[in-house]
C-alpha cells in the first residue's frame, strides 16, 4: 500500500502466499489449516499458493531458508514499476520488531521514541482488534522487520506478502515478514504513524485471511488508523459517488476515504466490540460474502446490501439526531444533494457507479398539495466486454477478485498431430504487470506446469517462478493462436489460468470459440471450468432508492421498484423547515459499468 504524499493515498502491494509440505521439504508458512467453504458458485476460486507448491513438481526441491541476518533487500518502486536493492542496517531491536534503515545517519532518540509508540500503542491495539502477524515459530529470533528505504514517488509504505516465501517460489522475495516505510517520512509524525498502523493491519490480516478483497482489507487498515486517532478526517472530504467496492487502477485516495468511513460506520453500529472484528478478519470468505456470512453468524439480521443502504442514509443525516451521528466525525453529504437539485416538472438524468450513492434534492415551493416523485433506472446494463464479438455473442468470463485463480482446462491428444495450435477469441482488462492470464501446459498429467511465452505476452516478474509470462493489460476482442508444435505426438493438458494478486483488480478476461486446429482439421475444445462464468452482452441491474424527509422530523421512506427498475411515491408537500432528498444506490456484482437513471418531481392532486 502506499500513501501518495500530499493526498495520503495508500497502495497495497500483495500477491499470494505459499508454503506447504512436499516430498523434499517443509515450508513453514504453509503449515496451517484453512477451511474455505464457498457457498456461492459465482464466487471465484481463491489463489492458494501453498496448494500451488504442493501439487506442482516444479517446486519439489524448494527449502525453507529464512535468514534473520538481513543486510540487503529488494524493494519495489510502484510509481516506476521497478525493483531496487538497498543495503540496510539494524539500528534498534524491540520486543516485536527489528528497525532497519538504509542509512545509519538517523537520530537514535527519534527511533527509540517512535518504537515506544509502536510497542505500547499501535501493536497492542491492533493485536487486540485483529490478531497478530505471521512470525516463524521455528526460528526463535524471527520478528517483524520494519524497514526504512526510498520507495519512489508518492509511496509512503507497503506490506508485501510474497516476501514470506522462498526465492525459489517468488524470485523477488526477501524471505522475511516486513513492513516497508519511505525513508523520507519523519519518524514519529502523524503521517508516519498512520502508515505504520495501516500496513501493520495488512500484515495481521494476511495471517488470518490470505485472499481478502482490496476494498475490505484497505477499509480495515483505514479503520485501524481511525481507531488510533491518527490522520483525522471529516465526512465533507468523503465522496459518496465513488465506488466503495470497485477501485480504479489509479487515484485511490477517494476509495480509501470511502472504505474508512464505511468501516467506521460498521464499528459504531454493528461491530461495537473488538472481539467482533477479530471474528470478521478470521472469516475465510472475502469482501461482501465475508460480511454477509459473518453478520449472520453474530445474529445481525441485516445483509451487506441493507447495511450499505443504512450507511448512505446515515451519511446524509449525520448530526441531525442522536441515532444518526458518528461519534467523532462532523459533516454530512448534503452538499452532493444540493448540486443535483430539481423542482416541479424537472427531470434529472445521471449515471452512477456501482456500490456508490447519489443524492437528489427536491427543491419545491411550500404550498398545499402532494408531490409525485418518480424514478426510472436501467433494468440491464452492458457487461464488461460488450459487445461480445464471438460466434454465440457470449463468452466465459474469468470473474473478478483479488487473489483469485479461475481456470479453463482441457486434455488434448496430439499423438497424431502434424502442426497443432490452439485458437480462441478473447478480450481482457487486466491490471498490467500484476495480474495475468497464463497459458499453461502439463506433459505429466498435471504434475508439472509450464507457462508458455508467445506473441502478445509479457514477463511476470512479481509472479510465482513458474508463472513467468502471460497476457496482461487491456485488449479489445481479438483472435489468439498458441503454437503447440513442441507437443505434437504427445498427450498434454492445457490450462488457461487467470491469476490476480492481492491488490487492485480489473474486470478480468473473457474467452470464447476455442478450437484445436491442425492440418485440414479443427476440433472444438471442451473445457473443465473452475471459476469462469458464462457472460452475455447485458446483465441485470439493481438499485436501492429511498426518499428522506429532511428537517427536524426526519423520516426514511422506501421507494419500491418494479422489475423494470421503475417506481413512484406520492407524498405530501413538506412544511417549512422540511424537504425531501432522494438517495440512489447502484449494486451489480457482474459489471462495474455505470448505470443510468432519472428522477422527476411533479405536482399531484391536492389534499
Amino acid at each position: 500500500m502506499g500513501y501518495i504524499k500530499s493526498l495520503l493515498t495508500l497502495l497495497l502491494i500483495t500477491v499470494a502466499v505459499l508454503s506447504c509440505n512436499n516430498s523434499s521439504a517443509t515450508i513453514e508458512i504453509c503449515d496451517y489449516t484453512l477451511t474455505v467453504s464457498k457457498t456461492d458458485s459465482a464466487i471465484p476460486p481463491e489463489f492458494d499458493i501453498c496448494k500451488e507448491i504442493e501439487v506442482n513438481q516444479y517446486y519439489r526441491q524448494v527449502t525453507d531458508l529464512r535468514n534473520p541476518d538481513i543486510n540487503l533487500v529488494r524493494v519495489t518502486d510502484i510509481s516506476e514499476n521497478r525493483d531496487y536493492e538497498y543495503e540496510i542496517y539494524n539500528l534498534l531491536t524491540t520486543k516485536n520488531a527489528n528497525w532497519y534503515f538504509h542509512t545509519q545517519d538517523v537520530s537514535t532518540q527519534q527511533i527509540s521514541d517512535t518504537a515506544n509508540i509502536f510497542e505500547n500503542e499501535i501493536y497492542p491495539s491492533l493485536l487486540k482488534r485483529f490478531g497478530s502477524p505471521w512470525i516463524s515459530k521455528v526460528n526463535s529470533e524471527d520478528k517483524l522487520q520494519i524497514i526504512h528505504v526510498p520507495l519512489g514517488k508518492g509511496i509512503g509504505g507497503y506490506f508485501k506478502n510474497t516476501d514470506m516465501y522462498p526465492k525459489a517460489v517468488y524470485p523477488t522475495s526477501n524471505e522475511i515478514t516486513a513492513i516497508y516505510l519511505h525513508s523520507n517520512l519523519q519518524m514519529g509524525s502523524n503521517q508516519y504513524l498512520s502508515i505504520l498502523a495501516h500496513e501493520l493491519q495488512h500484515a495481521i490480516h494476511w495471517n488470518s485471511d490470505r485472499t481478502e478483497e482490496t476494498w475490505f482489507n484497505e477499509g480495515m487498515s483505514e479503520y485501524s488508523v481511525n481507531a488510533l486517532g491518527y490522520n483525522p478526517f471529516e465526512i465533507t472530504s468523503f465522496n459518496p459517488e465513488v465506488s466503495l467496492v470497485n477501485w480504479t487502477y489509479n487515484n485511490h485516495s477517494p476509495h480509501y476515504l470511502s472504505a474508512r468511513l464505511f468501516f467506521t460506520f460498521l464499528s459504531e453500529q454493528y461491530l461495537t466490540d473488538d472481539s467482533l472484528f477479530i471474528g470478521l478478519v478470521n472469516n475465510t470468505q472475502d469482501g461482501i460474502s465475508s460480511l454477509n456470512q459473518y453478520l449472520d453468524q453474530i445474529g445481525t439480521n441485516k445483509s451487506f446490501k441493507e447495511i450499505f443502504t443504512d450507511w448512505s442514509i446515515y451519511n446524509l443525516l449525520n448530526g441531525s439526531a442522536e441515532n444518526y451521528s458518528y461519534n467523532h466525525l462532523k459533516g454530512d453529504t448534503f452538499d452532493y444533494a444540493k448540486q443535483n437539485s430539481i423542482g416541479f416538472n424537472d427531470i434529472i438524468e445521471r449515471t452512477i457507479e456501482q456500490y456508490s450513492t447519489q443524492y437528489v434534492d427536491i427543491a419545491i415551493p411550500k404550498e398545499e398539495g402532494n408531490i409525485s416523485i418518480q424514478f426510472n433506472g436501467d433494468s440491464e446494463i452492458s457487461s464488461w466486454f460488450s459487445p461480445i464479438q464471438t460466434s454465440t455473442n457470449s463468452c466465459y468470463w474469468s470473474n473478478r477478485g483479488d487473489s483469485i485463480k479461475s481456470t479453463l482446462t482441457s486434455e488434448l491428444n496430439l499423438s497424431k498431430s502434424e502442426a497443432p495450435y490452439l485458437a480462441f477469441k478473447t478480450a481482457f482488462n487486466i491490471e498490467e504487470g500484476w495480474d495475468y492470464l497464463h497459458i499453461l501446459v502439463s506433459e505429466d498429467d498435471g504434475g508439472t506446469w509450464k507457462a508458455l511465452n508467445t506473441s502478445g505476452m509479457k514477463p511476470a516478474p512479481h509472479s510465482m517462478a513458474h508463472l513467468n509470462h502471460g497476457y496482461t493489460g487491456s485488449q479489445n476482442w481479438t483472435s489468439k493462436t498458441i503454437n503447440l508444435n513442441e507437443y505434437k505426438s504427445k498427450n498434454i493438458i492445457i490450462q488457461l489460468s487467470y491469476i490476480t494478486d492481492a491488490s487492485t483488480t480489473g474486470p478480468g478476461v473473457c474467452i470464447s470459440d476455442a478450437v484445436l486446429r491442425d492440418v485440414n482439421q479443427e476440433k472444438q475444445i471442451k473445457w473443465d471450468n473452475d471459476g469462469f462464468l458464462l457472460l452475455n452482452d447485458s446483465v441485470k441491474q439493481d438499485f436501492i432508492v429511498n426518499v428522506i424527509l429532511m428537517g427536524n422530523n426526519h423520516k426514511v421512506i422506501a421507494l419500491d421498484l418494479d422489475q423494470n427498475n421503475s417506481g413512484a411515491l406520492t407524498l405530501p408537500i413538506p412544511e417549512y423547515g422540511s424537504w425531501y432528498v432522494v438517495t440512489v444506490s447502484a449494486m451489480n456484482n457482474k459489471s462495474s459499468q455505470a448505470a443510468h437513471y432519472s428522477v422527476t418531481a411533479e405536482r399531484s392532486q391536492h389534499r
